[in-house]
């Protein structure tokens, strides 16, 4: 089967609390073996030369680091899961289920319904506008501000001037 996702959730109160007994190395290789078993369907071989290879440590290391590691995986039918991330898994796996058969039903429906029928009314109602050249723009003529500036006295030409000005700034920065 495919992968399911290529991310898998990370809830950080839960895995501070189950990892709050590791080292930092060893909440490293504990990461590296939940993303091992994410990608292999949410197990990973149980042989101790394979654990020690995705860890990315001597088998001797691996011997040592694995007594803090282990409790943290069920052992089944030779292989390590985690129970959490199979949760996970299973969620994920439903929830990809359920996206593929609703876009399957907009897709093939009954009829010639839905989003086969929307697409296609619009591929065909922009073929005429799309061809038509786009009209030259009319040129707006940029009000003279140096005469409301020099009078001064009337407030409104002021205000004009002032806001005019703002006029293609953000926020007041040019």
């Amino acid at each position: 089967m495919s992968r399911v996702n290529v991310w898998w959730p990370m809830y950080p109160a839960n895995f501070t609390m189950d990892t709050a007994c590791l080292t930092n190395e060893q909440v490293g290789i504990y990461v590296k073996l939940l993303n091992a078993a994410w990608h292999n369907n949410g197990a990973i071989s149980s042989d101790p030369k394979q654990l020690a290879r995705v860890a990315g440590v001597s088998p001797q290391k691996w011997k040592k680091i694995s007594e803090s590691i282990r409790p943290l995986f069920t052992e089944k039918e030779g292989k390590w899961l985690s129970d959490w991330l199979s949760e996970e898994l299973a969620k994920a796996k439903a929830n990809r289920s359920a996206k593929r058969n609703n876009a399957l039903k907009r897709w093939h429906g009954q009829s010639e319904t839905g989003m086969q029928m929307h697409s296609a009314s619009n591929a065909k109602a922009f073929v005429g506008p799309m061809q038509k050249q786009c009209p030259i723009p009319i040129p707006v003529p940029i009000p003279d501000t140096s005469r409301i500036e020099a009078q001064g006295s009337d407030k409104k030409d002021a205000e004009f001037g002032e806001k005019n000005h703002d006029i293609g700034t953000l926020g007041g920065v040019a």
